[in-house]
């Protein structure tokens, strides 16, 4: 077992390396070249820097004490080469290249790299409205060409295997603001200042954990006004007007300590029979809460004992204009379901609202019960 534990990181480490790498063997009677180089930073030569052609596993090396570095067995035509160093704080510098082989030897010269960036700092005072504010130190590349940032959720990010979000040839600017597009979740940032020749610096990775945020009050019926309805929902009824529709219960619980009771009885709701009542508990929010592109998921907890309700996602305050629209059937047991959606340009706010009808009853009755509902940015 201590064998086993001490050999699984290598071979892990062996199996990452191989997906990310190509082997490139020669083909028999191919004429083969070499690559030589000497790598130079700040006017003095560095030793350990990665030089790389075609992501190949067997043409790699280090630059020794003197900067230099030799590759042999290389197949004929162009390859990108790649020449990068890691430094402290995993600050990154590098170079990308392309290079014909057509020659015996083919030597490169001097490649001097750019001076090693800053880091980036990240501002989170407004993870409530959805922005992560990124700056960072100006670069002092004379031959600059252009800022570019990087996102991802995962610690080793770089310019590779990141998502580039941002990108701007404006030596000045050195901050940038984000617009989170998830929560409960860590985003890994990095900053790399290009400049001519393919040369780049990038800052050591930055880090923020994002929580979840839910954009709704009282999601789970926690709290009640003395007349048991729940605090920071609006009903609105049409029929009896002192019927209780929803009211805050402790009777069927699926978070927390309360839930809430969605009841319709036709016989008292209805004082007119000929006419279709009906009960809904509303909360919105504006397009100040809301971002416009983004998207969110709407989750929540149903259960029935008999009869049907609806929660839907109303536009504009058109309760026929929806985003999302789904009717629990009658008796089931707790089941969560969650539905993601878009605000697009033409939503001003949006109507979370949970009613019911009495074509939906059976019966003309309903019992049914919501819990822990959530509008997830």
């Amino acid at each position: 077992m201590i064998i086993f534990k001490t050999l699984l990181p290598l071979c892990l480490a062996l199996i990452f390396i191989s997906c990310q790498n190509n082997t490139t063997d020669p083909v028999d009677g191919e004429k083969l070249y070499k690559l030589t180089g000497v790598v130079f930073l700040n006017g003095a030569p560095l030793e350990g820097a990665d030089v790389q052609v075609s992501a190949a596993v067997n043409w790699y090396t280090k630059t020794d004490a003197a900067g230099k570095f030799t590759i042999n067995n290389i197949s004929g035509g162009e390859h990108p080469v790649t020449i990068k160093k890691i430094l402290e704080g995993k600050k990154v510098i590098g170079q990308d290249l392309t290079v014909a082989f057509a020659q015996d030897s083919t030597d490169i010269g001097q490649i001097d790299l750019p001076s090693p960036f800053g880091d980036v700092i990240i501002d989170n005072t407004q993870l409530d409205q959805s922005k992560i504010t990124l700056s960072w130190t100006k670069s002092t590349d004379p031959n600059f060409t252009s800022y570019k940032i990087y996102r991802k959720d995962y610690s080793e990010i770089d310019n590779v295997n990141g998502e580039m979000i941002y990108e701007t040839a404006d030596i000045n600017q050195t901050s940038y603001i984000d617009l989170t597009y998830g929560t409960g979740r860590v985003f890994y940032y990095r900053i790399y200042a290009y400049s001519a020749g393919n040369k780049y610096a990038g800052t050591s990775p930055g880090a923020i954990d994002i929580p979840e945020v839910n954009l709704l009050l009282n999601s789970s019926f926690e709290t009640a006004m003395s007349d048991g309805k729940p605090e920071f929902w609006i009903e609105r009824l049409s029929g009896n007007p002192t019927f209780n529709y929803f009211t805050v219960s402790n009777a069927n619980v699926k978070i927390g300590n309360n839930a809430l009771k969605i009841y319709y009885d036709d016989s008292q709701s209805n004082p007119f029979p000929d006419h279709a009542a009906w009960g809904g508990l509303i909360q919105t929010l504006s397009n100040e809460t809301l971002i416009k592109g983004k998207e969110y998921t709407l989750s929540f907890w149903e259960k029935s004992i008999t009869g049907g309700y609806q929660v839907r996602i109303s536009r504009n305050g058109n309760l026929e204009d929806n985003i999302v629209l789904y009717s629990v059937p009658s008796g089931k047991d707790w089941n969560q379901q969650k539905f993601n959606f878009k605000i697009d340009d033409s939503t001003n706010f949006i109507d979370i609202v949970i009613s019911t009808k009495p074509s939906q009853a059976v019966g003309g009755f309903v019992e049914a019960y919501i819990d822990d509902i959530k509008i997830i940015k």
